[in-house]
Formats: structure tokens, sequence, C-alpha cells
């Protein structure tokens, strides 16, 4: 933890902002003089800032993506330089205040479809899509971290030595059974069920498998048993109560394959005013307390066995 006026990668400390997403961020002043937020990702990697520069992800720019300007290091921790944002507005804080009204939902879960088709477009997936790694101002949804999973993935495949200071990296509520089976077999299509969770949790003000403990989400995610959004909450907008079912599908291949094709299914159930797609048939309640304990990465990777459930626990 670094305090005000310390020199970080040439940055003066201004203040700690606090965890935001992946990293640990502080309100710094740039060499330039501009006020810049500075990340320490909480992984330990002599080359992920090296892997991150080489997949591109400076690269990117999009109105919902919160640009990634530079990738430092301090010590062996990758440190990411973006634009500052404020700590109070990440989609976790604004959910956490209660469902949304249908006009704010659909504004800020097309902003995420926007953003997200920048991403694959560039040739890279998230990986790591929750509300914890989106931001919101002035009614935009704006993507954080884009790579920071991907590239610890790619690590992690390679043999490489990864641990982590505390901090996570992923929270297994959002994550495509794909993902949660082999991270790095993750892609775009990954994205795209993450989406599913978070565009039910902006209408329900929870999301599909909140309050399961590791286990139960696995084989939830995996058997499609979730409360239907429309018992939730019966006012959703038909094209959304057809759009969630296909999202979480548990077969890649059974959901929409792009973003592209996302937006054409939406605008399509919207113009013609589709009944909703069929709810799953087994729908299961959430008496398990939430258990928010996000994975953490130990070393190169940690395989945990749950009732002969084999899992990566990717932090």
């Amino acid at each position: 933890m670094f305090r005000g006026g310390e020199i970080v990668a040439s940055h003066v400390v201004q203040k700690r902002l606090g965890t935001i997403g992946a990293a640990d961020r502080y309100l710094v002043r740039a060499p330039d003089g501009e006020t810049r937020m500075l990340g320490i990702v909480a992984v330990r990697n002599a080359e992920m800032a090296k892997r991150l520069e080489e997949m591109g992800v400076t690269g990117v720019r999009h109105r919902n993506v919160v640009p990634l300007l530079e990738v430092l290091t301090v010590g062996t921790s990758p440190v990411l330089l973006t634009e500052a944002v404020d700590p109070d507005t990440t989609l976790r804080m604004v959910l956490d205040r209660g469902p949304l009204p249908a006009d704010t939902a659909l504004a800020l879960f097309r902003g995420l479809v926007d953003g997200l088709a920048a991403c694959h477009a560039a040739g890279l997936s998230h990986r790591d899509l929750r509300p914890e790694n989106v931001v919101v101002a002035d009614g935009v949804a704006r993507i954080m971290d884009l790579g920071v999973a991907a590239a610890m993935f790619d690590l992690v495949s390679a043999g490489r030595s990864v641990t982590t200071s505390g901090h996570t990296i992923g929270r297994p509520h959002y994550w495509a059974p794909e993902r949660a089976r082999k991270p790095q077999s993750a892609d775009a299509r990954s994205d795209l069920f993450s989406l599913g969770c978070i565009l039910y949790e902006l209408f329900a003000g929870k999301g599909p498998f909140a309050g399961l403990n590791l286990y139960d989400c696995y084989h939830a995610t995996l058997e499609e048993k979730y409360v239907p959004l429309a018992s939730v909450r019966p006012d959703t907008p038909s094209a959304v109560l057809h759009l969630v079912p296909m999202l979480l599908r548990a077969d890649p291949a059974k959901r929409p394959q792009s973003c592209a094709e996302l937006l054409e299914r939406f605008e399509l159930f919207t113009l013609e005013g589709a009944e909703p797609a069929t709810p799953p048939s087994r729908p299961v309640a959430h008496p398990t307390p939430v258990d928010r304990t996000p994975w953490i990465v130990g070393g190169v990777g940690v395989l945990v066995v749950l009732a002969g459930a084999a899992w990566w626990v990717l932090g």
C-alpha cells in the first residue's frame, strides 16, 4: 500500500482509491501533470506486463471501455495506468441499491455489448466480466481490466509461476461452465455468458447464481438451473426474457456466437414482441448464504476437488 506523495513507476500518488476490479487503485499525477488512475494487479509475475502489451490491450479505444493507457511494472507486479474513474460508480455499487428501471438497465446492457464487441473485434476476450469490473458514469457503462485474466491464464497454461497478494480476480457466480472447468479454453462466448448473468442482475437485483456455494454454483451453471427472471420480475421486457436463457446456455455452441448476433436477436425480439423462451425446467432457490469469497490463484494454479468435481481455482 502506498501513501500520498510516494512515487510509483514515475507517478506521484495523490490518494488510495481502494480495490476496484482486479487491482488496488490509486489516484496519481503523471509525469505530464495529468491525473490518472494507477492499479497494482494482485498477480506477481514479471512476465505479465509484457504479455498484456503483446496482447494489444492498450490499443482498444471505445466509449464503453476504460482505456488502458500503459502497462508498467512495480517489482514483479503489473501496473495498469488508466483514466481516473470514481470508485463509487462501479456497477456492483449501483446494483447493490436494487433492481434498475427497465430503460436504465437496457441502456447499460447495450453499452456493455458494444464495449465487448470492441474488445472481441481486437481479438481479446475479457474472461472476468462482472459488476466489479464495470463502472457507470453519466449513464454509460464502461468495461475495465481487459486482458488481465486472459494474460494470467496464458501464463498458468504455459507453466509459469503465478502468485497473488490477496486481492481477487474473478467470481464464479459469473463464470461459464467451460471457464470454470478450464479457464484457458474460455473465449468470447464465455464473456456472453457472464453478460447474461449481468443482464439478469440488472433486472432482478441479484445474479441468477447468487447465494450458491462453489460446488452448487458450478452445477447450477452446468444444468442451467436458476429462478426464471419472469418469476423474479414479471414486468421484464419480453426481449430480455428471451435473451437471458440463450446467454446462460451451458453449451457455448448454443449461445449467441458473437455480440453482433446478440444484438440482432435482441432487436428482432424487440420488434416482434416475441414470447419469452422456455425457462429452465428445474429452477432452484438460493437457500445457501451468499458466498462472495473469490477463488485465489496460488502458485501455478490450484485444483480443488469438491465432492468429486474438479475446479480451477483462479481468483
